[in-house]
């Protein structure tokens, strides 16, 4: 065993690390395995199906974890920009406009009362949790960053270890629950975690086992330890109680089991070390958050996705864990396509130039008040 902090590859264009690019796609697919399997109820602990299928569920319950963590990783060692952001909340703004509009003209009964207000206003609206949480934590990472910079390794150690007890472990102790309000990881409170353990891995790795499939390994490990537990707690308290109880406690965001099936999964995609594709992996990584919000549309799963569902519920475990999949590949697909096509569309509107002005002409001063040699450490 031997501890390394991993650096992008020499060569990688813009200094990305193609692991973790494609570590994006794989944890973007596995949000739509999430709510694809969500989106009807296909699930259960009563069925052959719904076992396999909840086996699926928990292996891609990381996926929101793994975009926390990336995100520390990456952005820890980076300048704040705001034209990012800003880009992201015009593909949010745009992607809830085309998909609200035409959802009135095709299904104007499926529509919010107040759809057409908050489609203007998609933070204020929290009309994508994700998006809202990411948001705050946007804004706030210079500040994460600048606390980072300033603690020693063993400092961050001790912060990574209240993580994991006080907003992890806490979290599965039954009639305690999510004592610190972090709403079972739906929030800015558990990204902001996340991301400090994505900066301490990026700053100081973590014990590397010499084959990268051990990572691999701890990534199934850990997924079919809350599978396993779920199962067997489920069929003892509905013998004993008449009712299935406390079997969902490592089901969640902030599961230990999931924090750590998460870190194991990222592990062993920065610990990926290739040059083919890379043009093509990093195109579609950058579609990766356009296809996300794509998928959570109202249009897509009232009309692309409940009744496909539906259909291979009826079906036997293997053809509907097939399903499910070929479900979720053609959701990514069609949805990637449909970035694909915006963002060509804020090539031509001049979307992205007006971020660079904003950025720099409109908020400049507090880039200047965070960057400045005065307001700043280097390390």
């Amino acid at each position: 065993m031997s501890t390394k902090t991993l650096a992008p590859p020499s060569g990688a264009p813009t200094g990305r690390h193609l692991g973790v690019e494609m570590l994006r796609i794989v944890s973007t697919f596995m949000v739509i395995m999430l709510h694809t399997l969500g989106s009807y109820p296909i699930l259960s602990i009563y069925t052959d199906n719904g076992v396999l299928l909840w086996l699926f569920e928990i292996l891609s319950y990381g996926a929101v974890n793994i975009f926390a963590i990336t995100s520390g990783y990456v952005s820890c060692k980076s300048k704040f920009k705001l034209s990012r952001l800003l880009n992201l909340w015009f593909q949010v703004f745009f992607i809830f406009i085309i998909m609200t509009v035409a959802l009135g003209q095709y299904s104007p009964t499926d529509l919010d009362e107040h759809a057409y207000r908050d489609m203007f206003f998609p933070i204020l609206g929290d009309l994508n949790w994700y998006f809202t949480a990411f948001f705050a934590l946007s804004l706030f990472s210079p500040f994460l960053n600048i606390m980072i910079a300033n603690l020693n390794q063993k400092q961050h150690k001790y912060l990574l270890t209240l993580i994991f007890v006080l907003f992890s472990v806490i979290t599965c102790i039954p009639e305690v629950g999510d004592l610190f309000q972090t709403t079972s990881g739906y929030s800015f409170l558990w990204l902001a975690c996340m991301y400090v353990i994505g900066a301490y891995i990026r700053n100081y790795g973590v014990p590397t086992p010499s084959k990268r499939y051990i990572w691999l390994m701890g990534y199934f490990a850990c997924g079919l330890a809350a599978w396993a537990y779920m199962i067997i707690m489920a069929d003892i308290t509905t013998e004993l109680k008449g009712e299935a109880m406390f079997h969902r406690i490592f089901v969640s965001y902030t599961s230990p089991l999931i924090l750590l099936e998460a870190i194991c999964i990222f592990e062993f995609f920065v610990n990926l070390n290739f040059n083919f594709g890379r043009k093509f992996i990093c195109w579609v990584s950058s579609l990766t958050f356009g296809i996300f919000v794509f998928h959570t549309q109202d249009l897509y799963w009232i009309f692309g996705l409940e009744k496909r569902v539906a259909l291979i519920a009826q079906e036997g475990p293997l053809v509907s864990a097939l399903g499910v999949i070929g479900i979720a590949a053609t959701a990514f697909v069609l949805c990637g396509l449909a970035t694909a096509v915006l963002m060509l569309g804020f090539k031509y509107l001049g979307i992205n130039k007006l971020c660079d002005f904003l950025q720099n002409k409109v908020f400049g001063k507090i880039n200047y008040m965070l960057y400045s040699e005065d307001n700043s450490r280097k390390k």
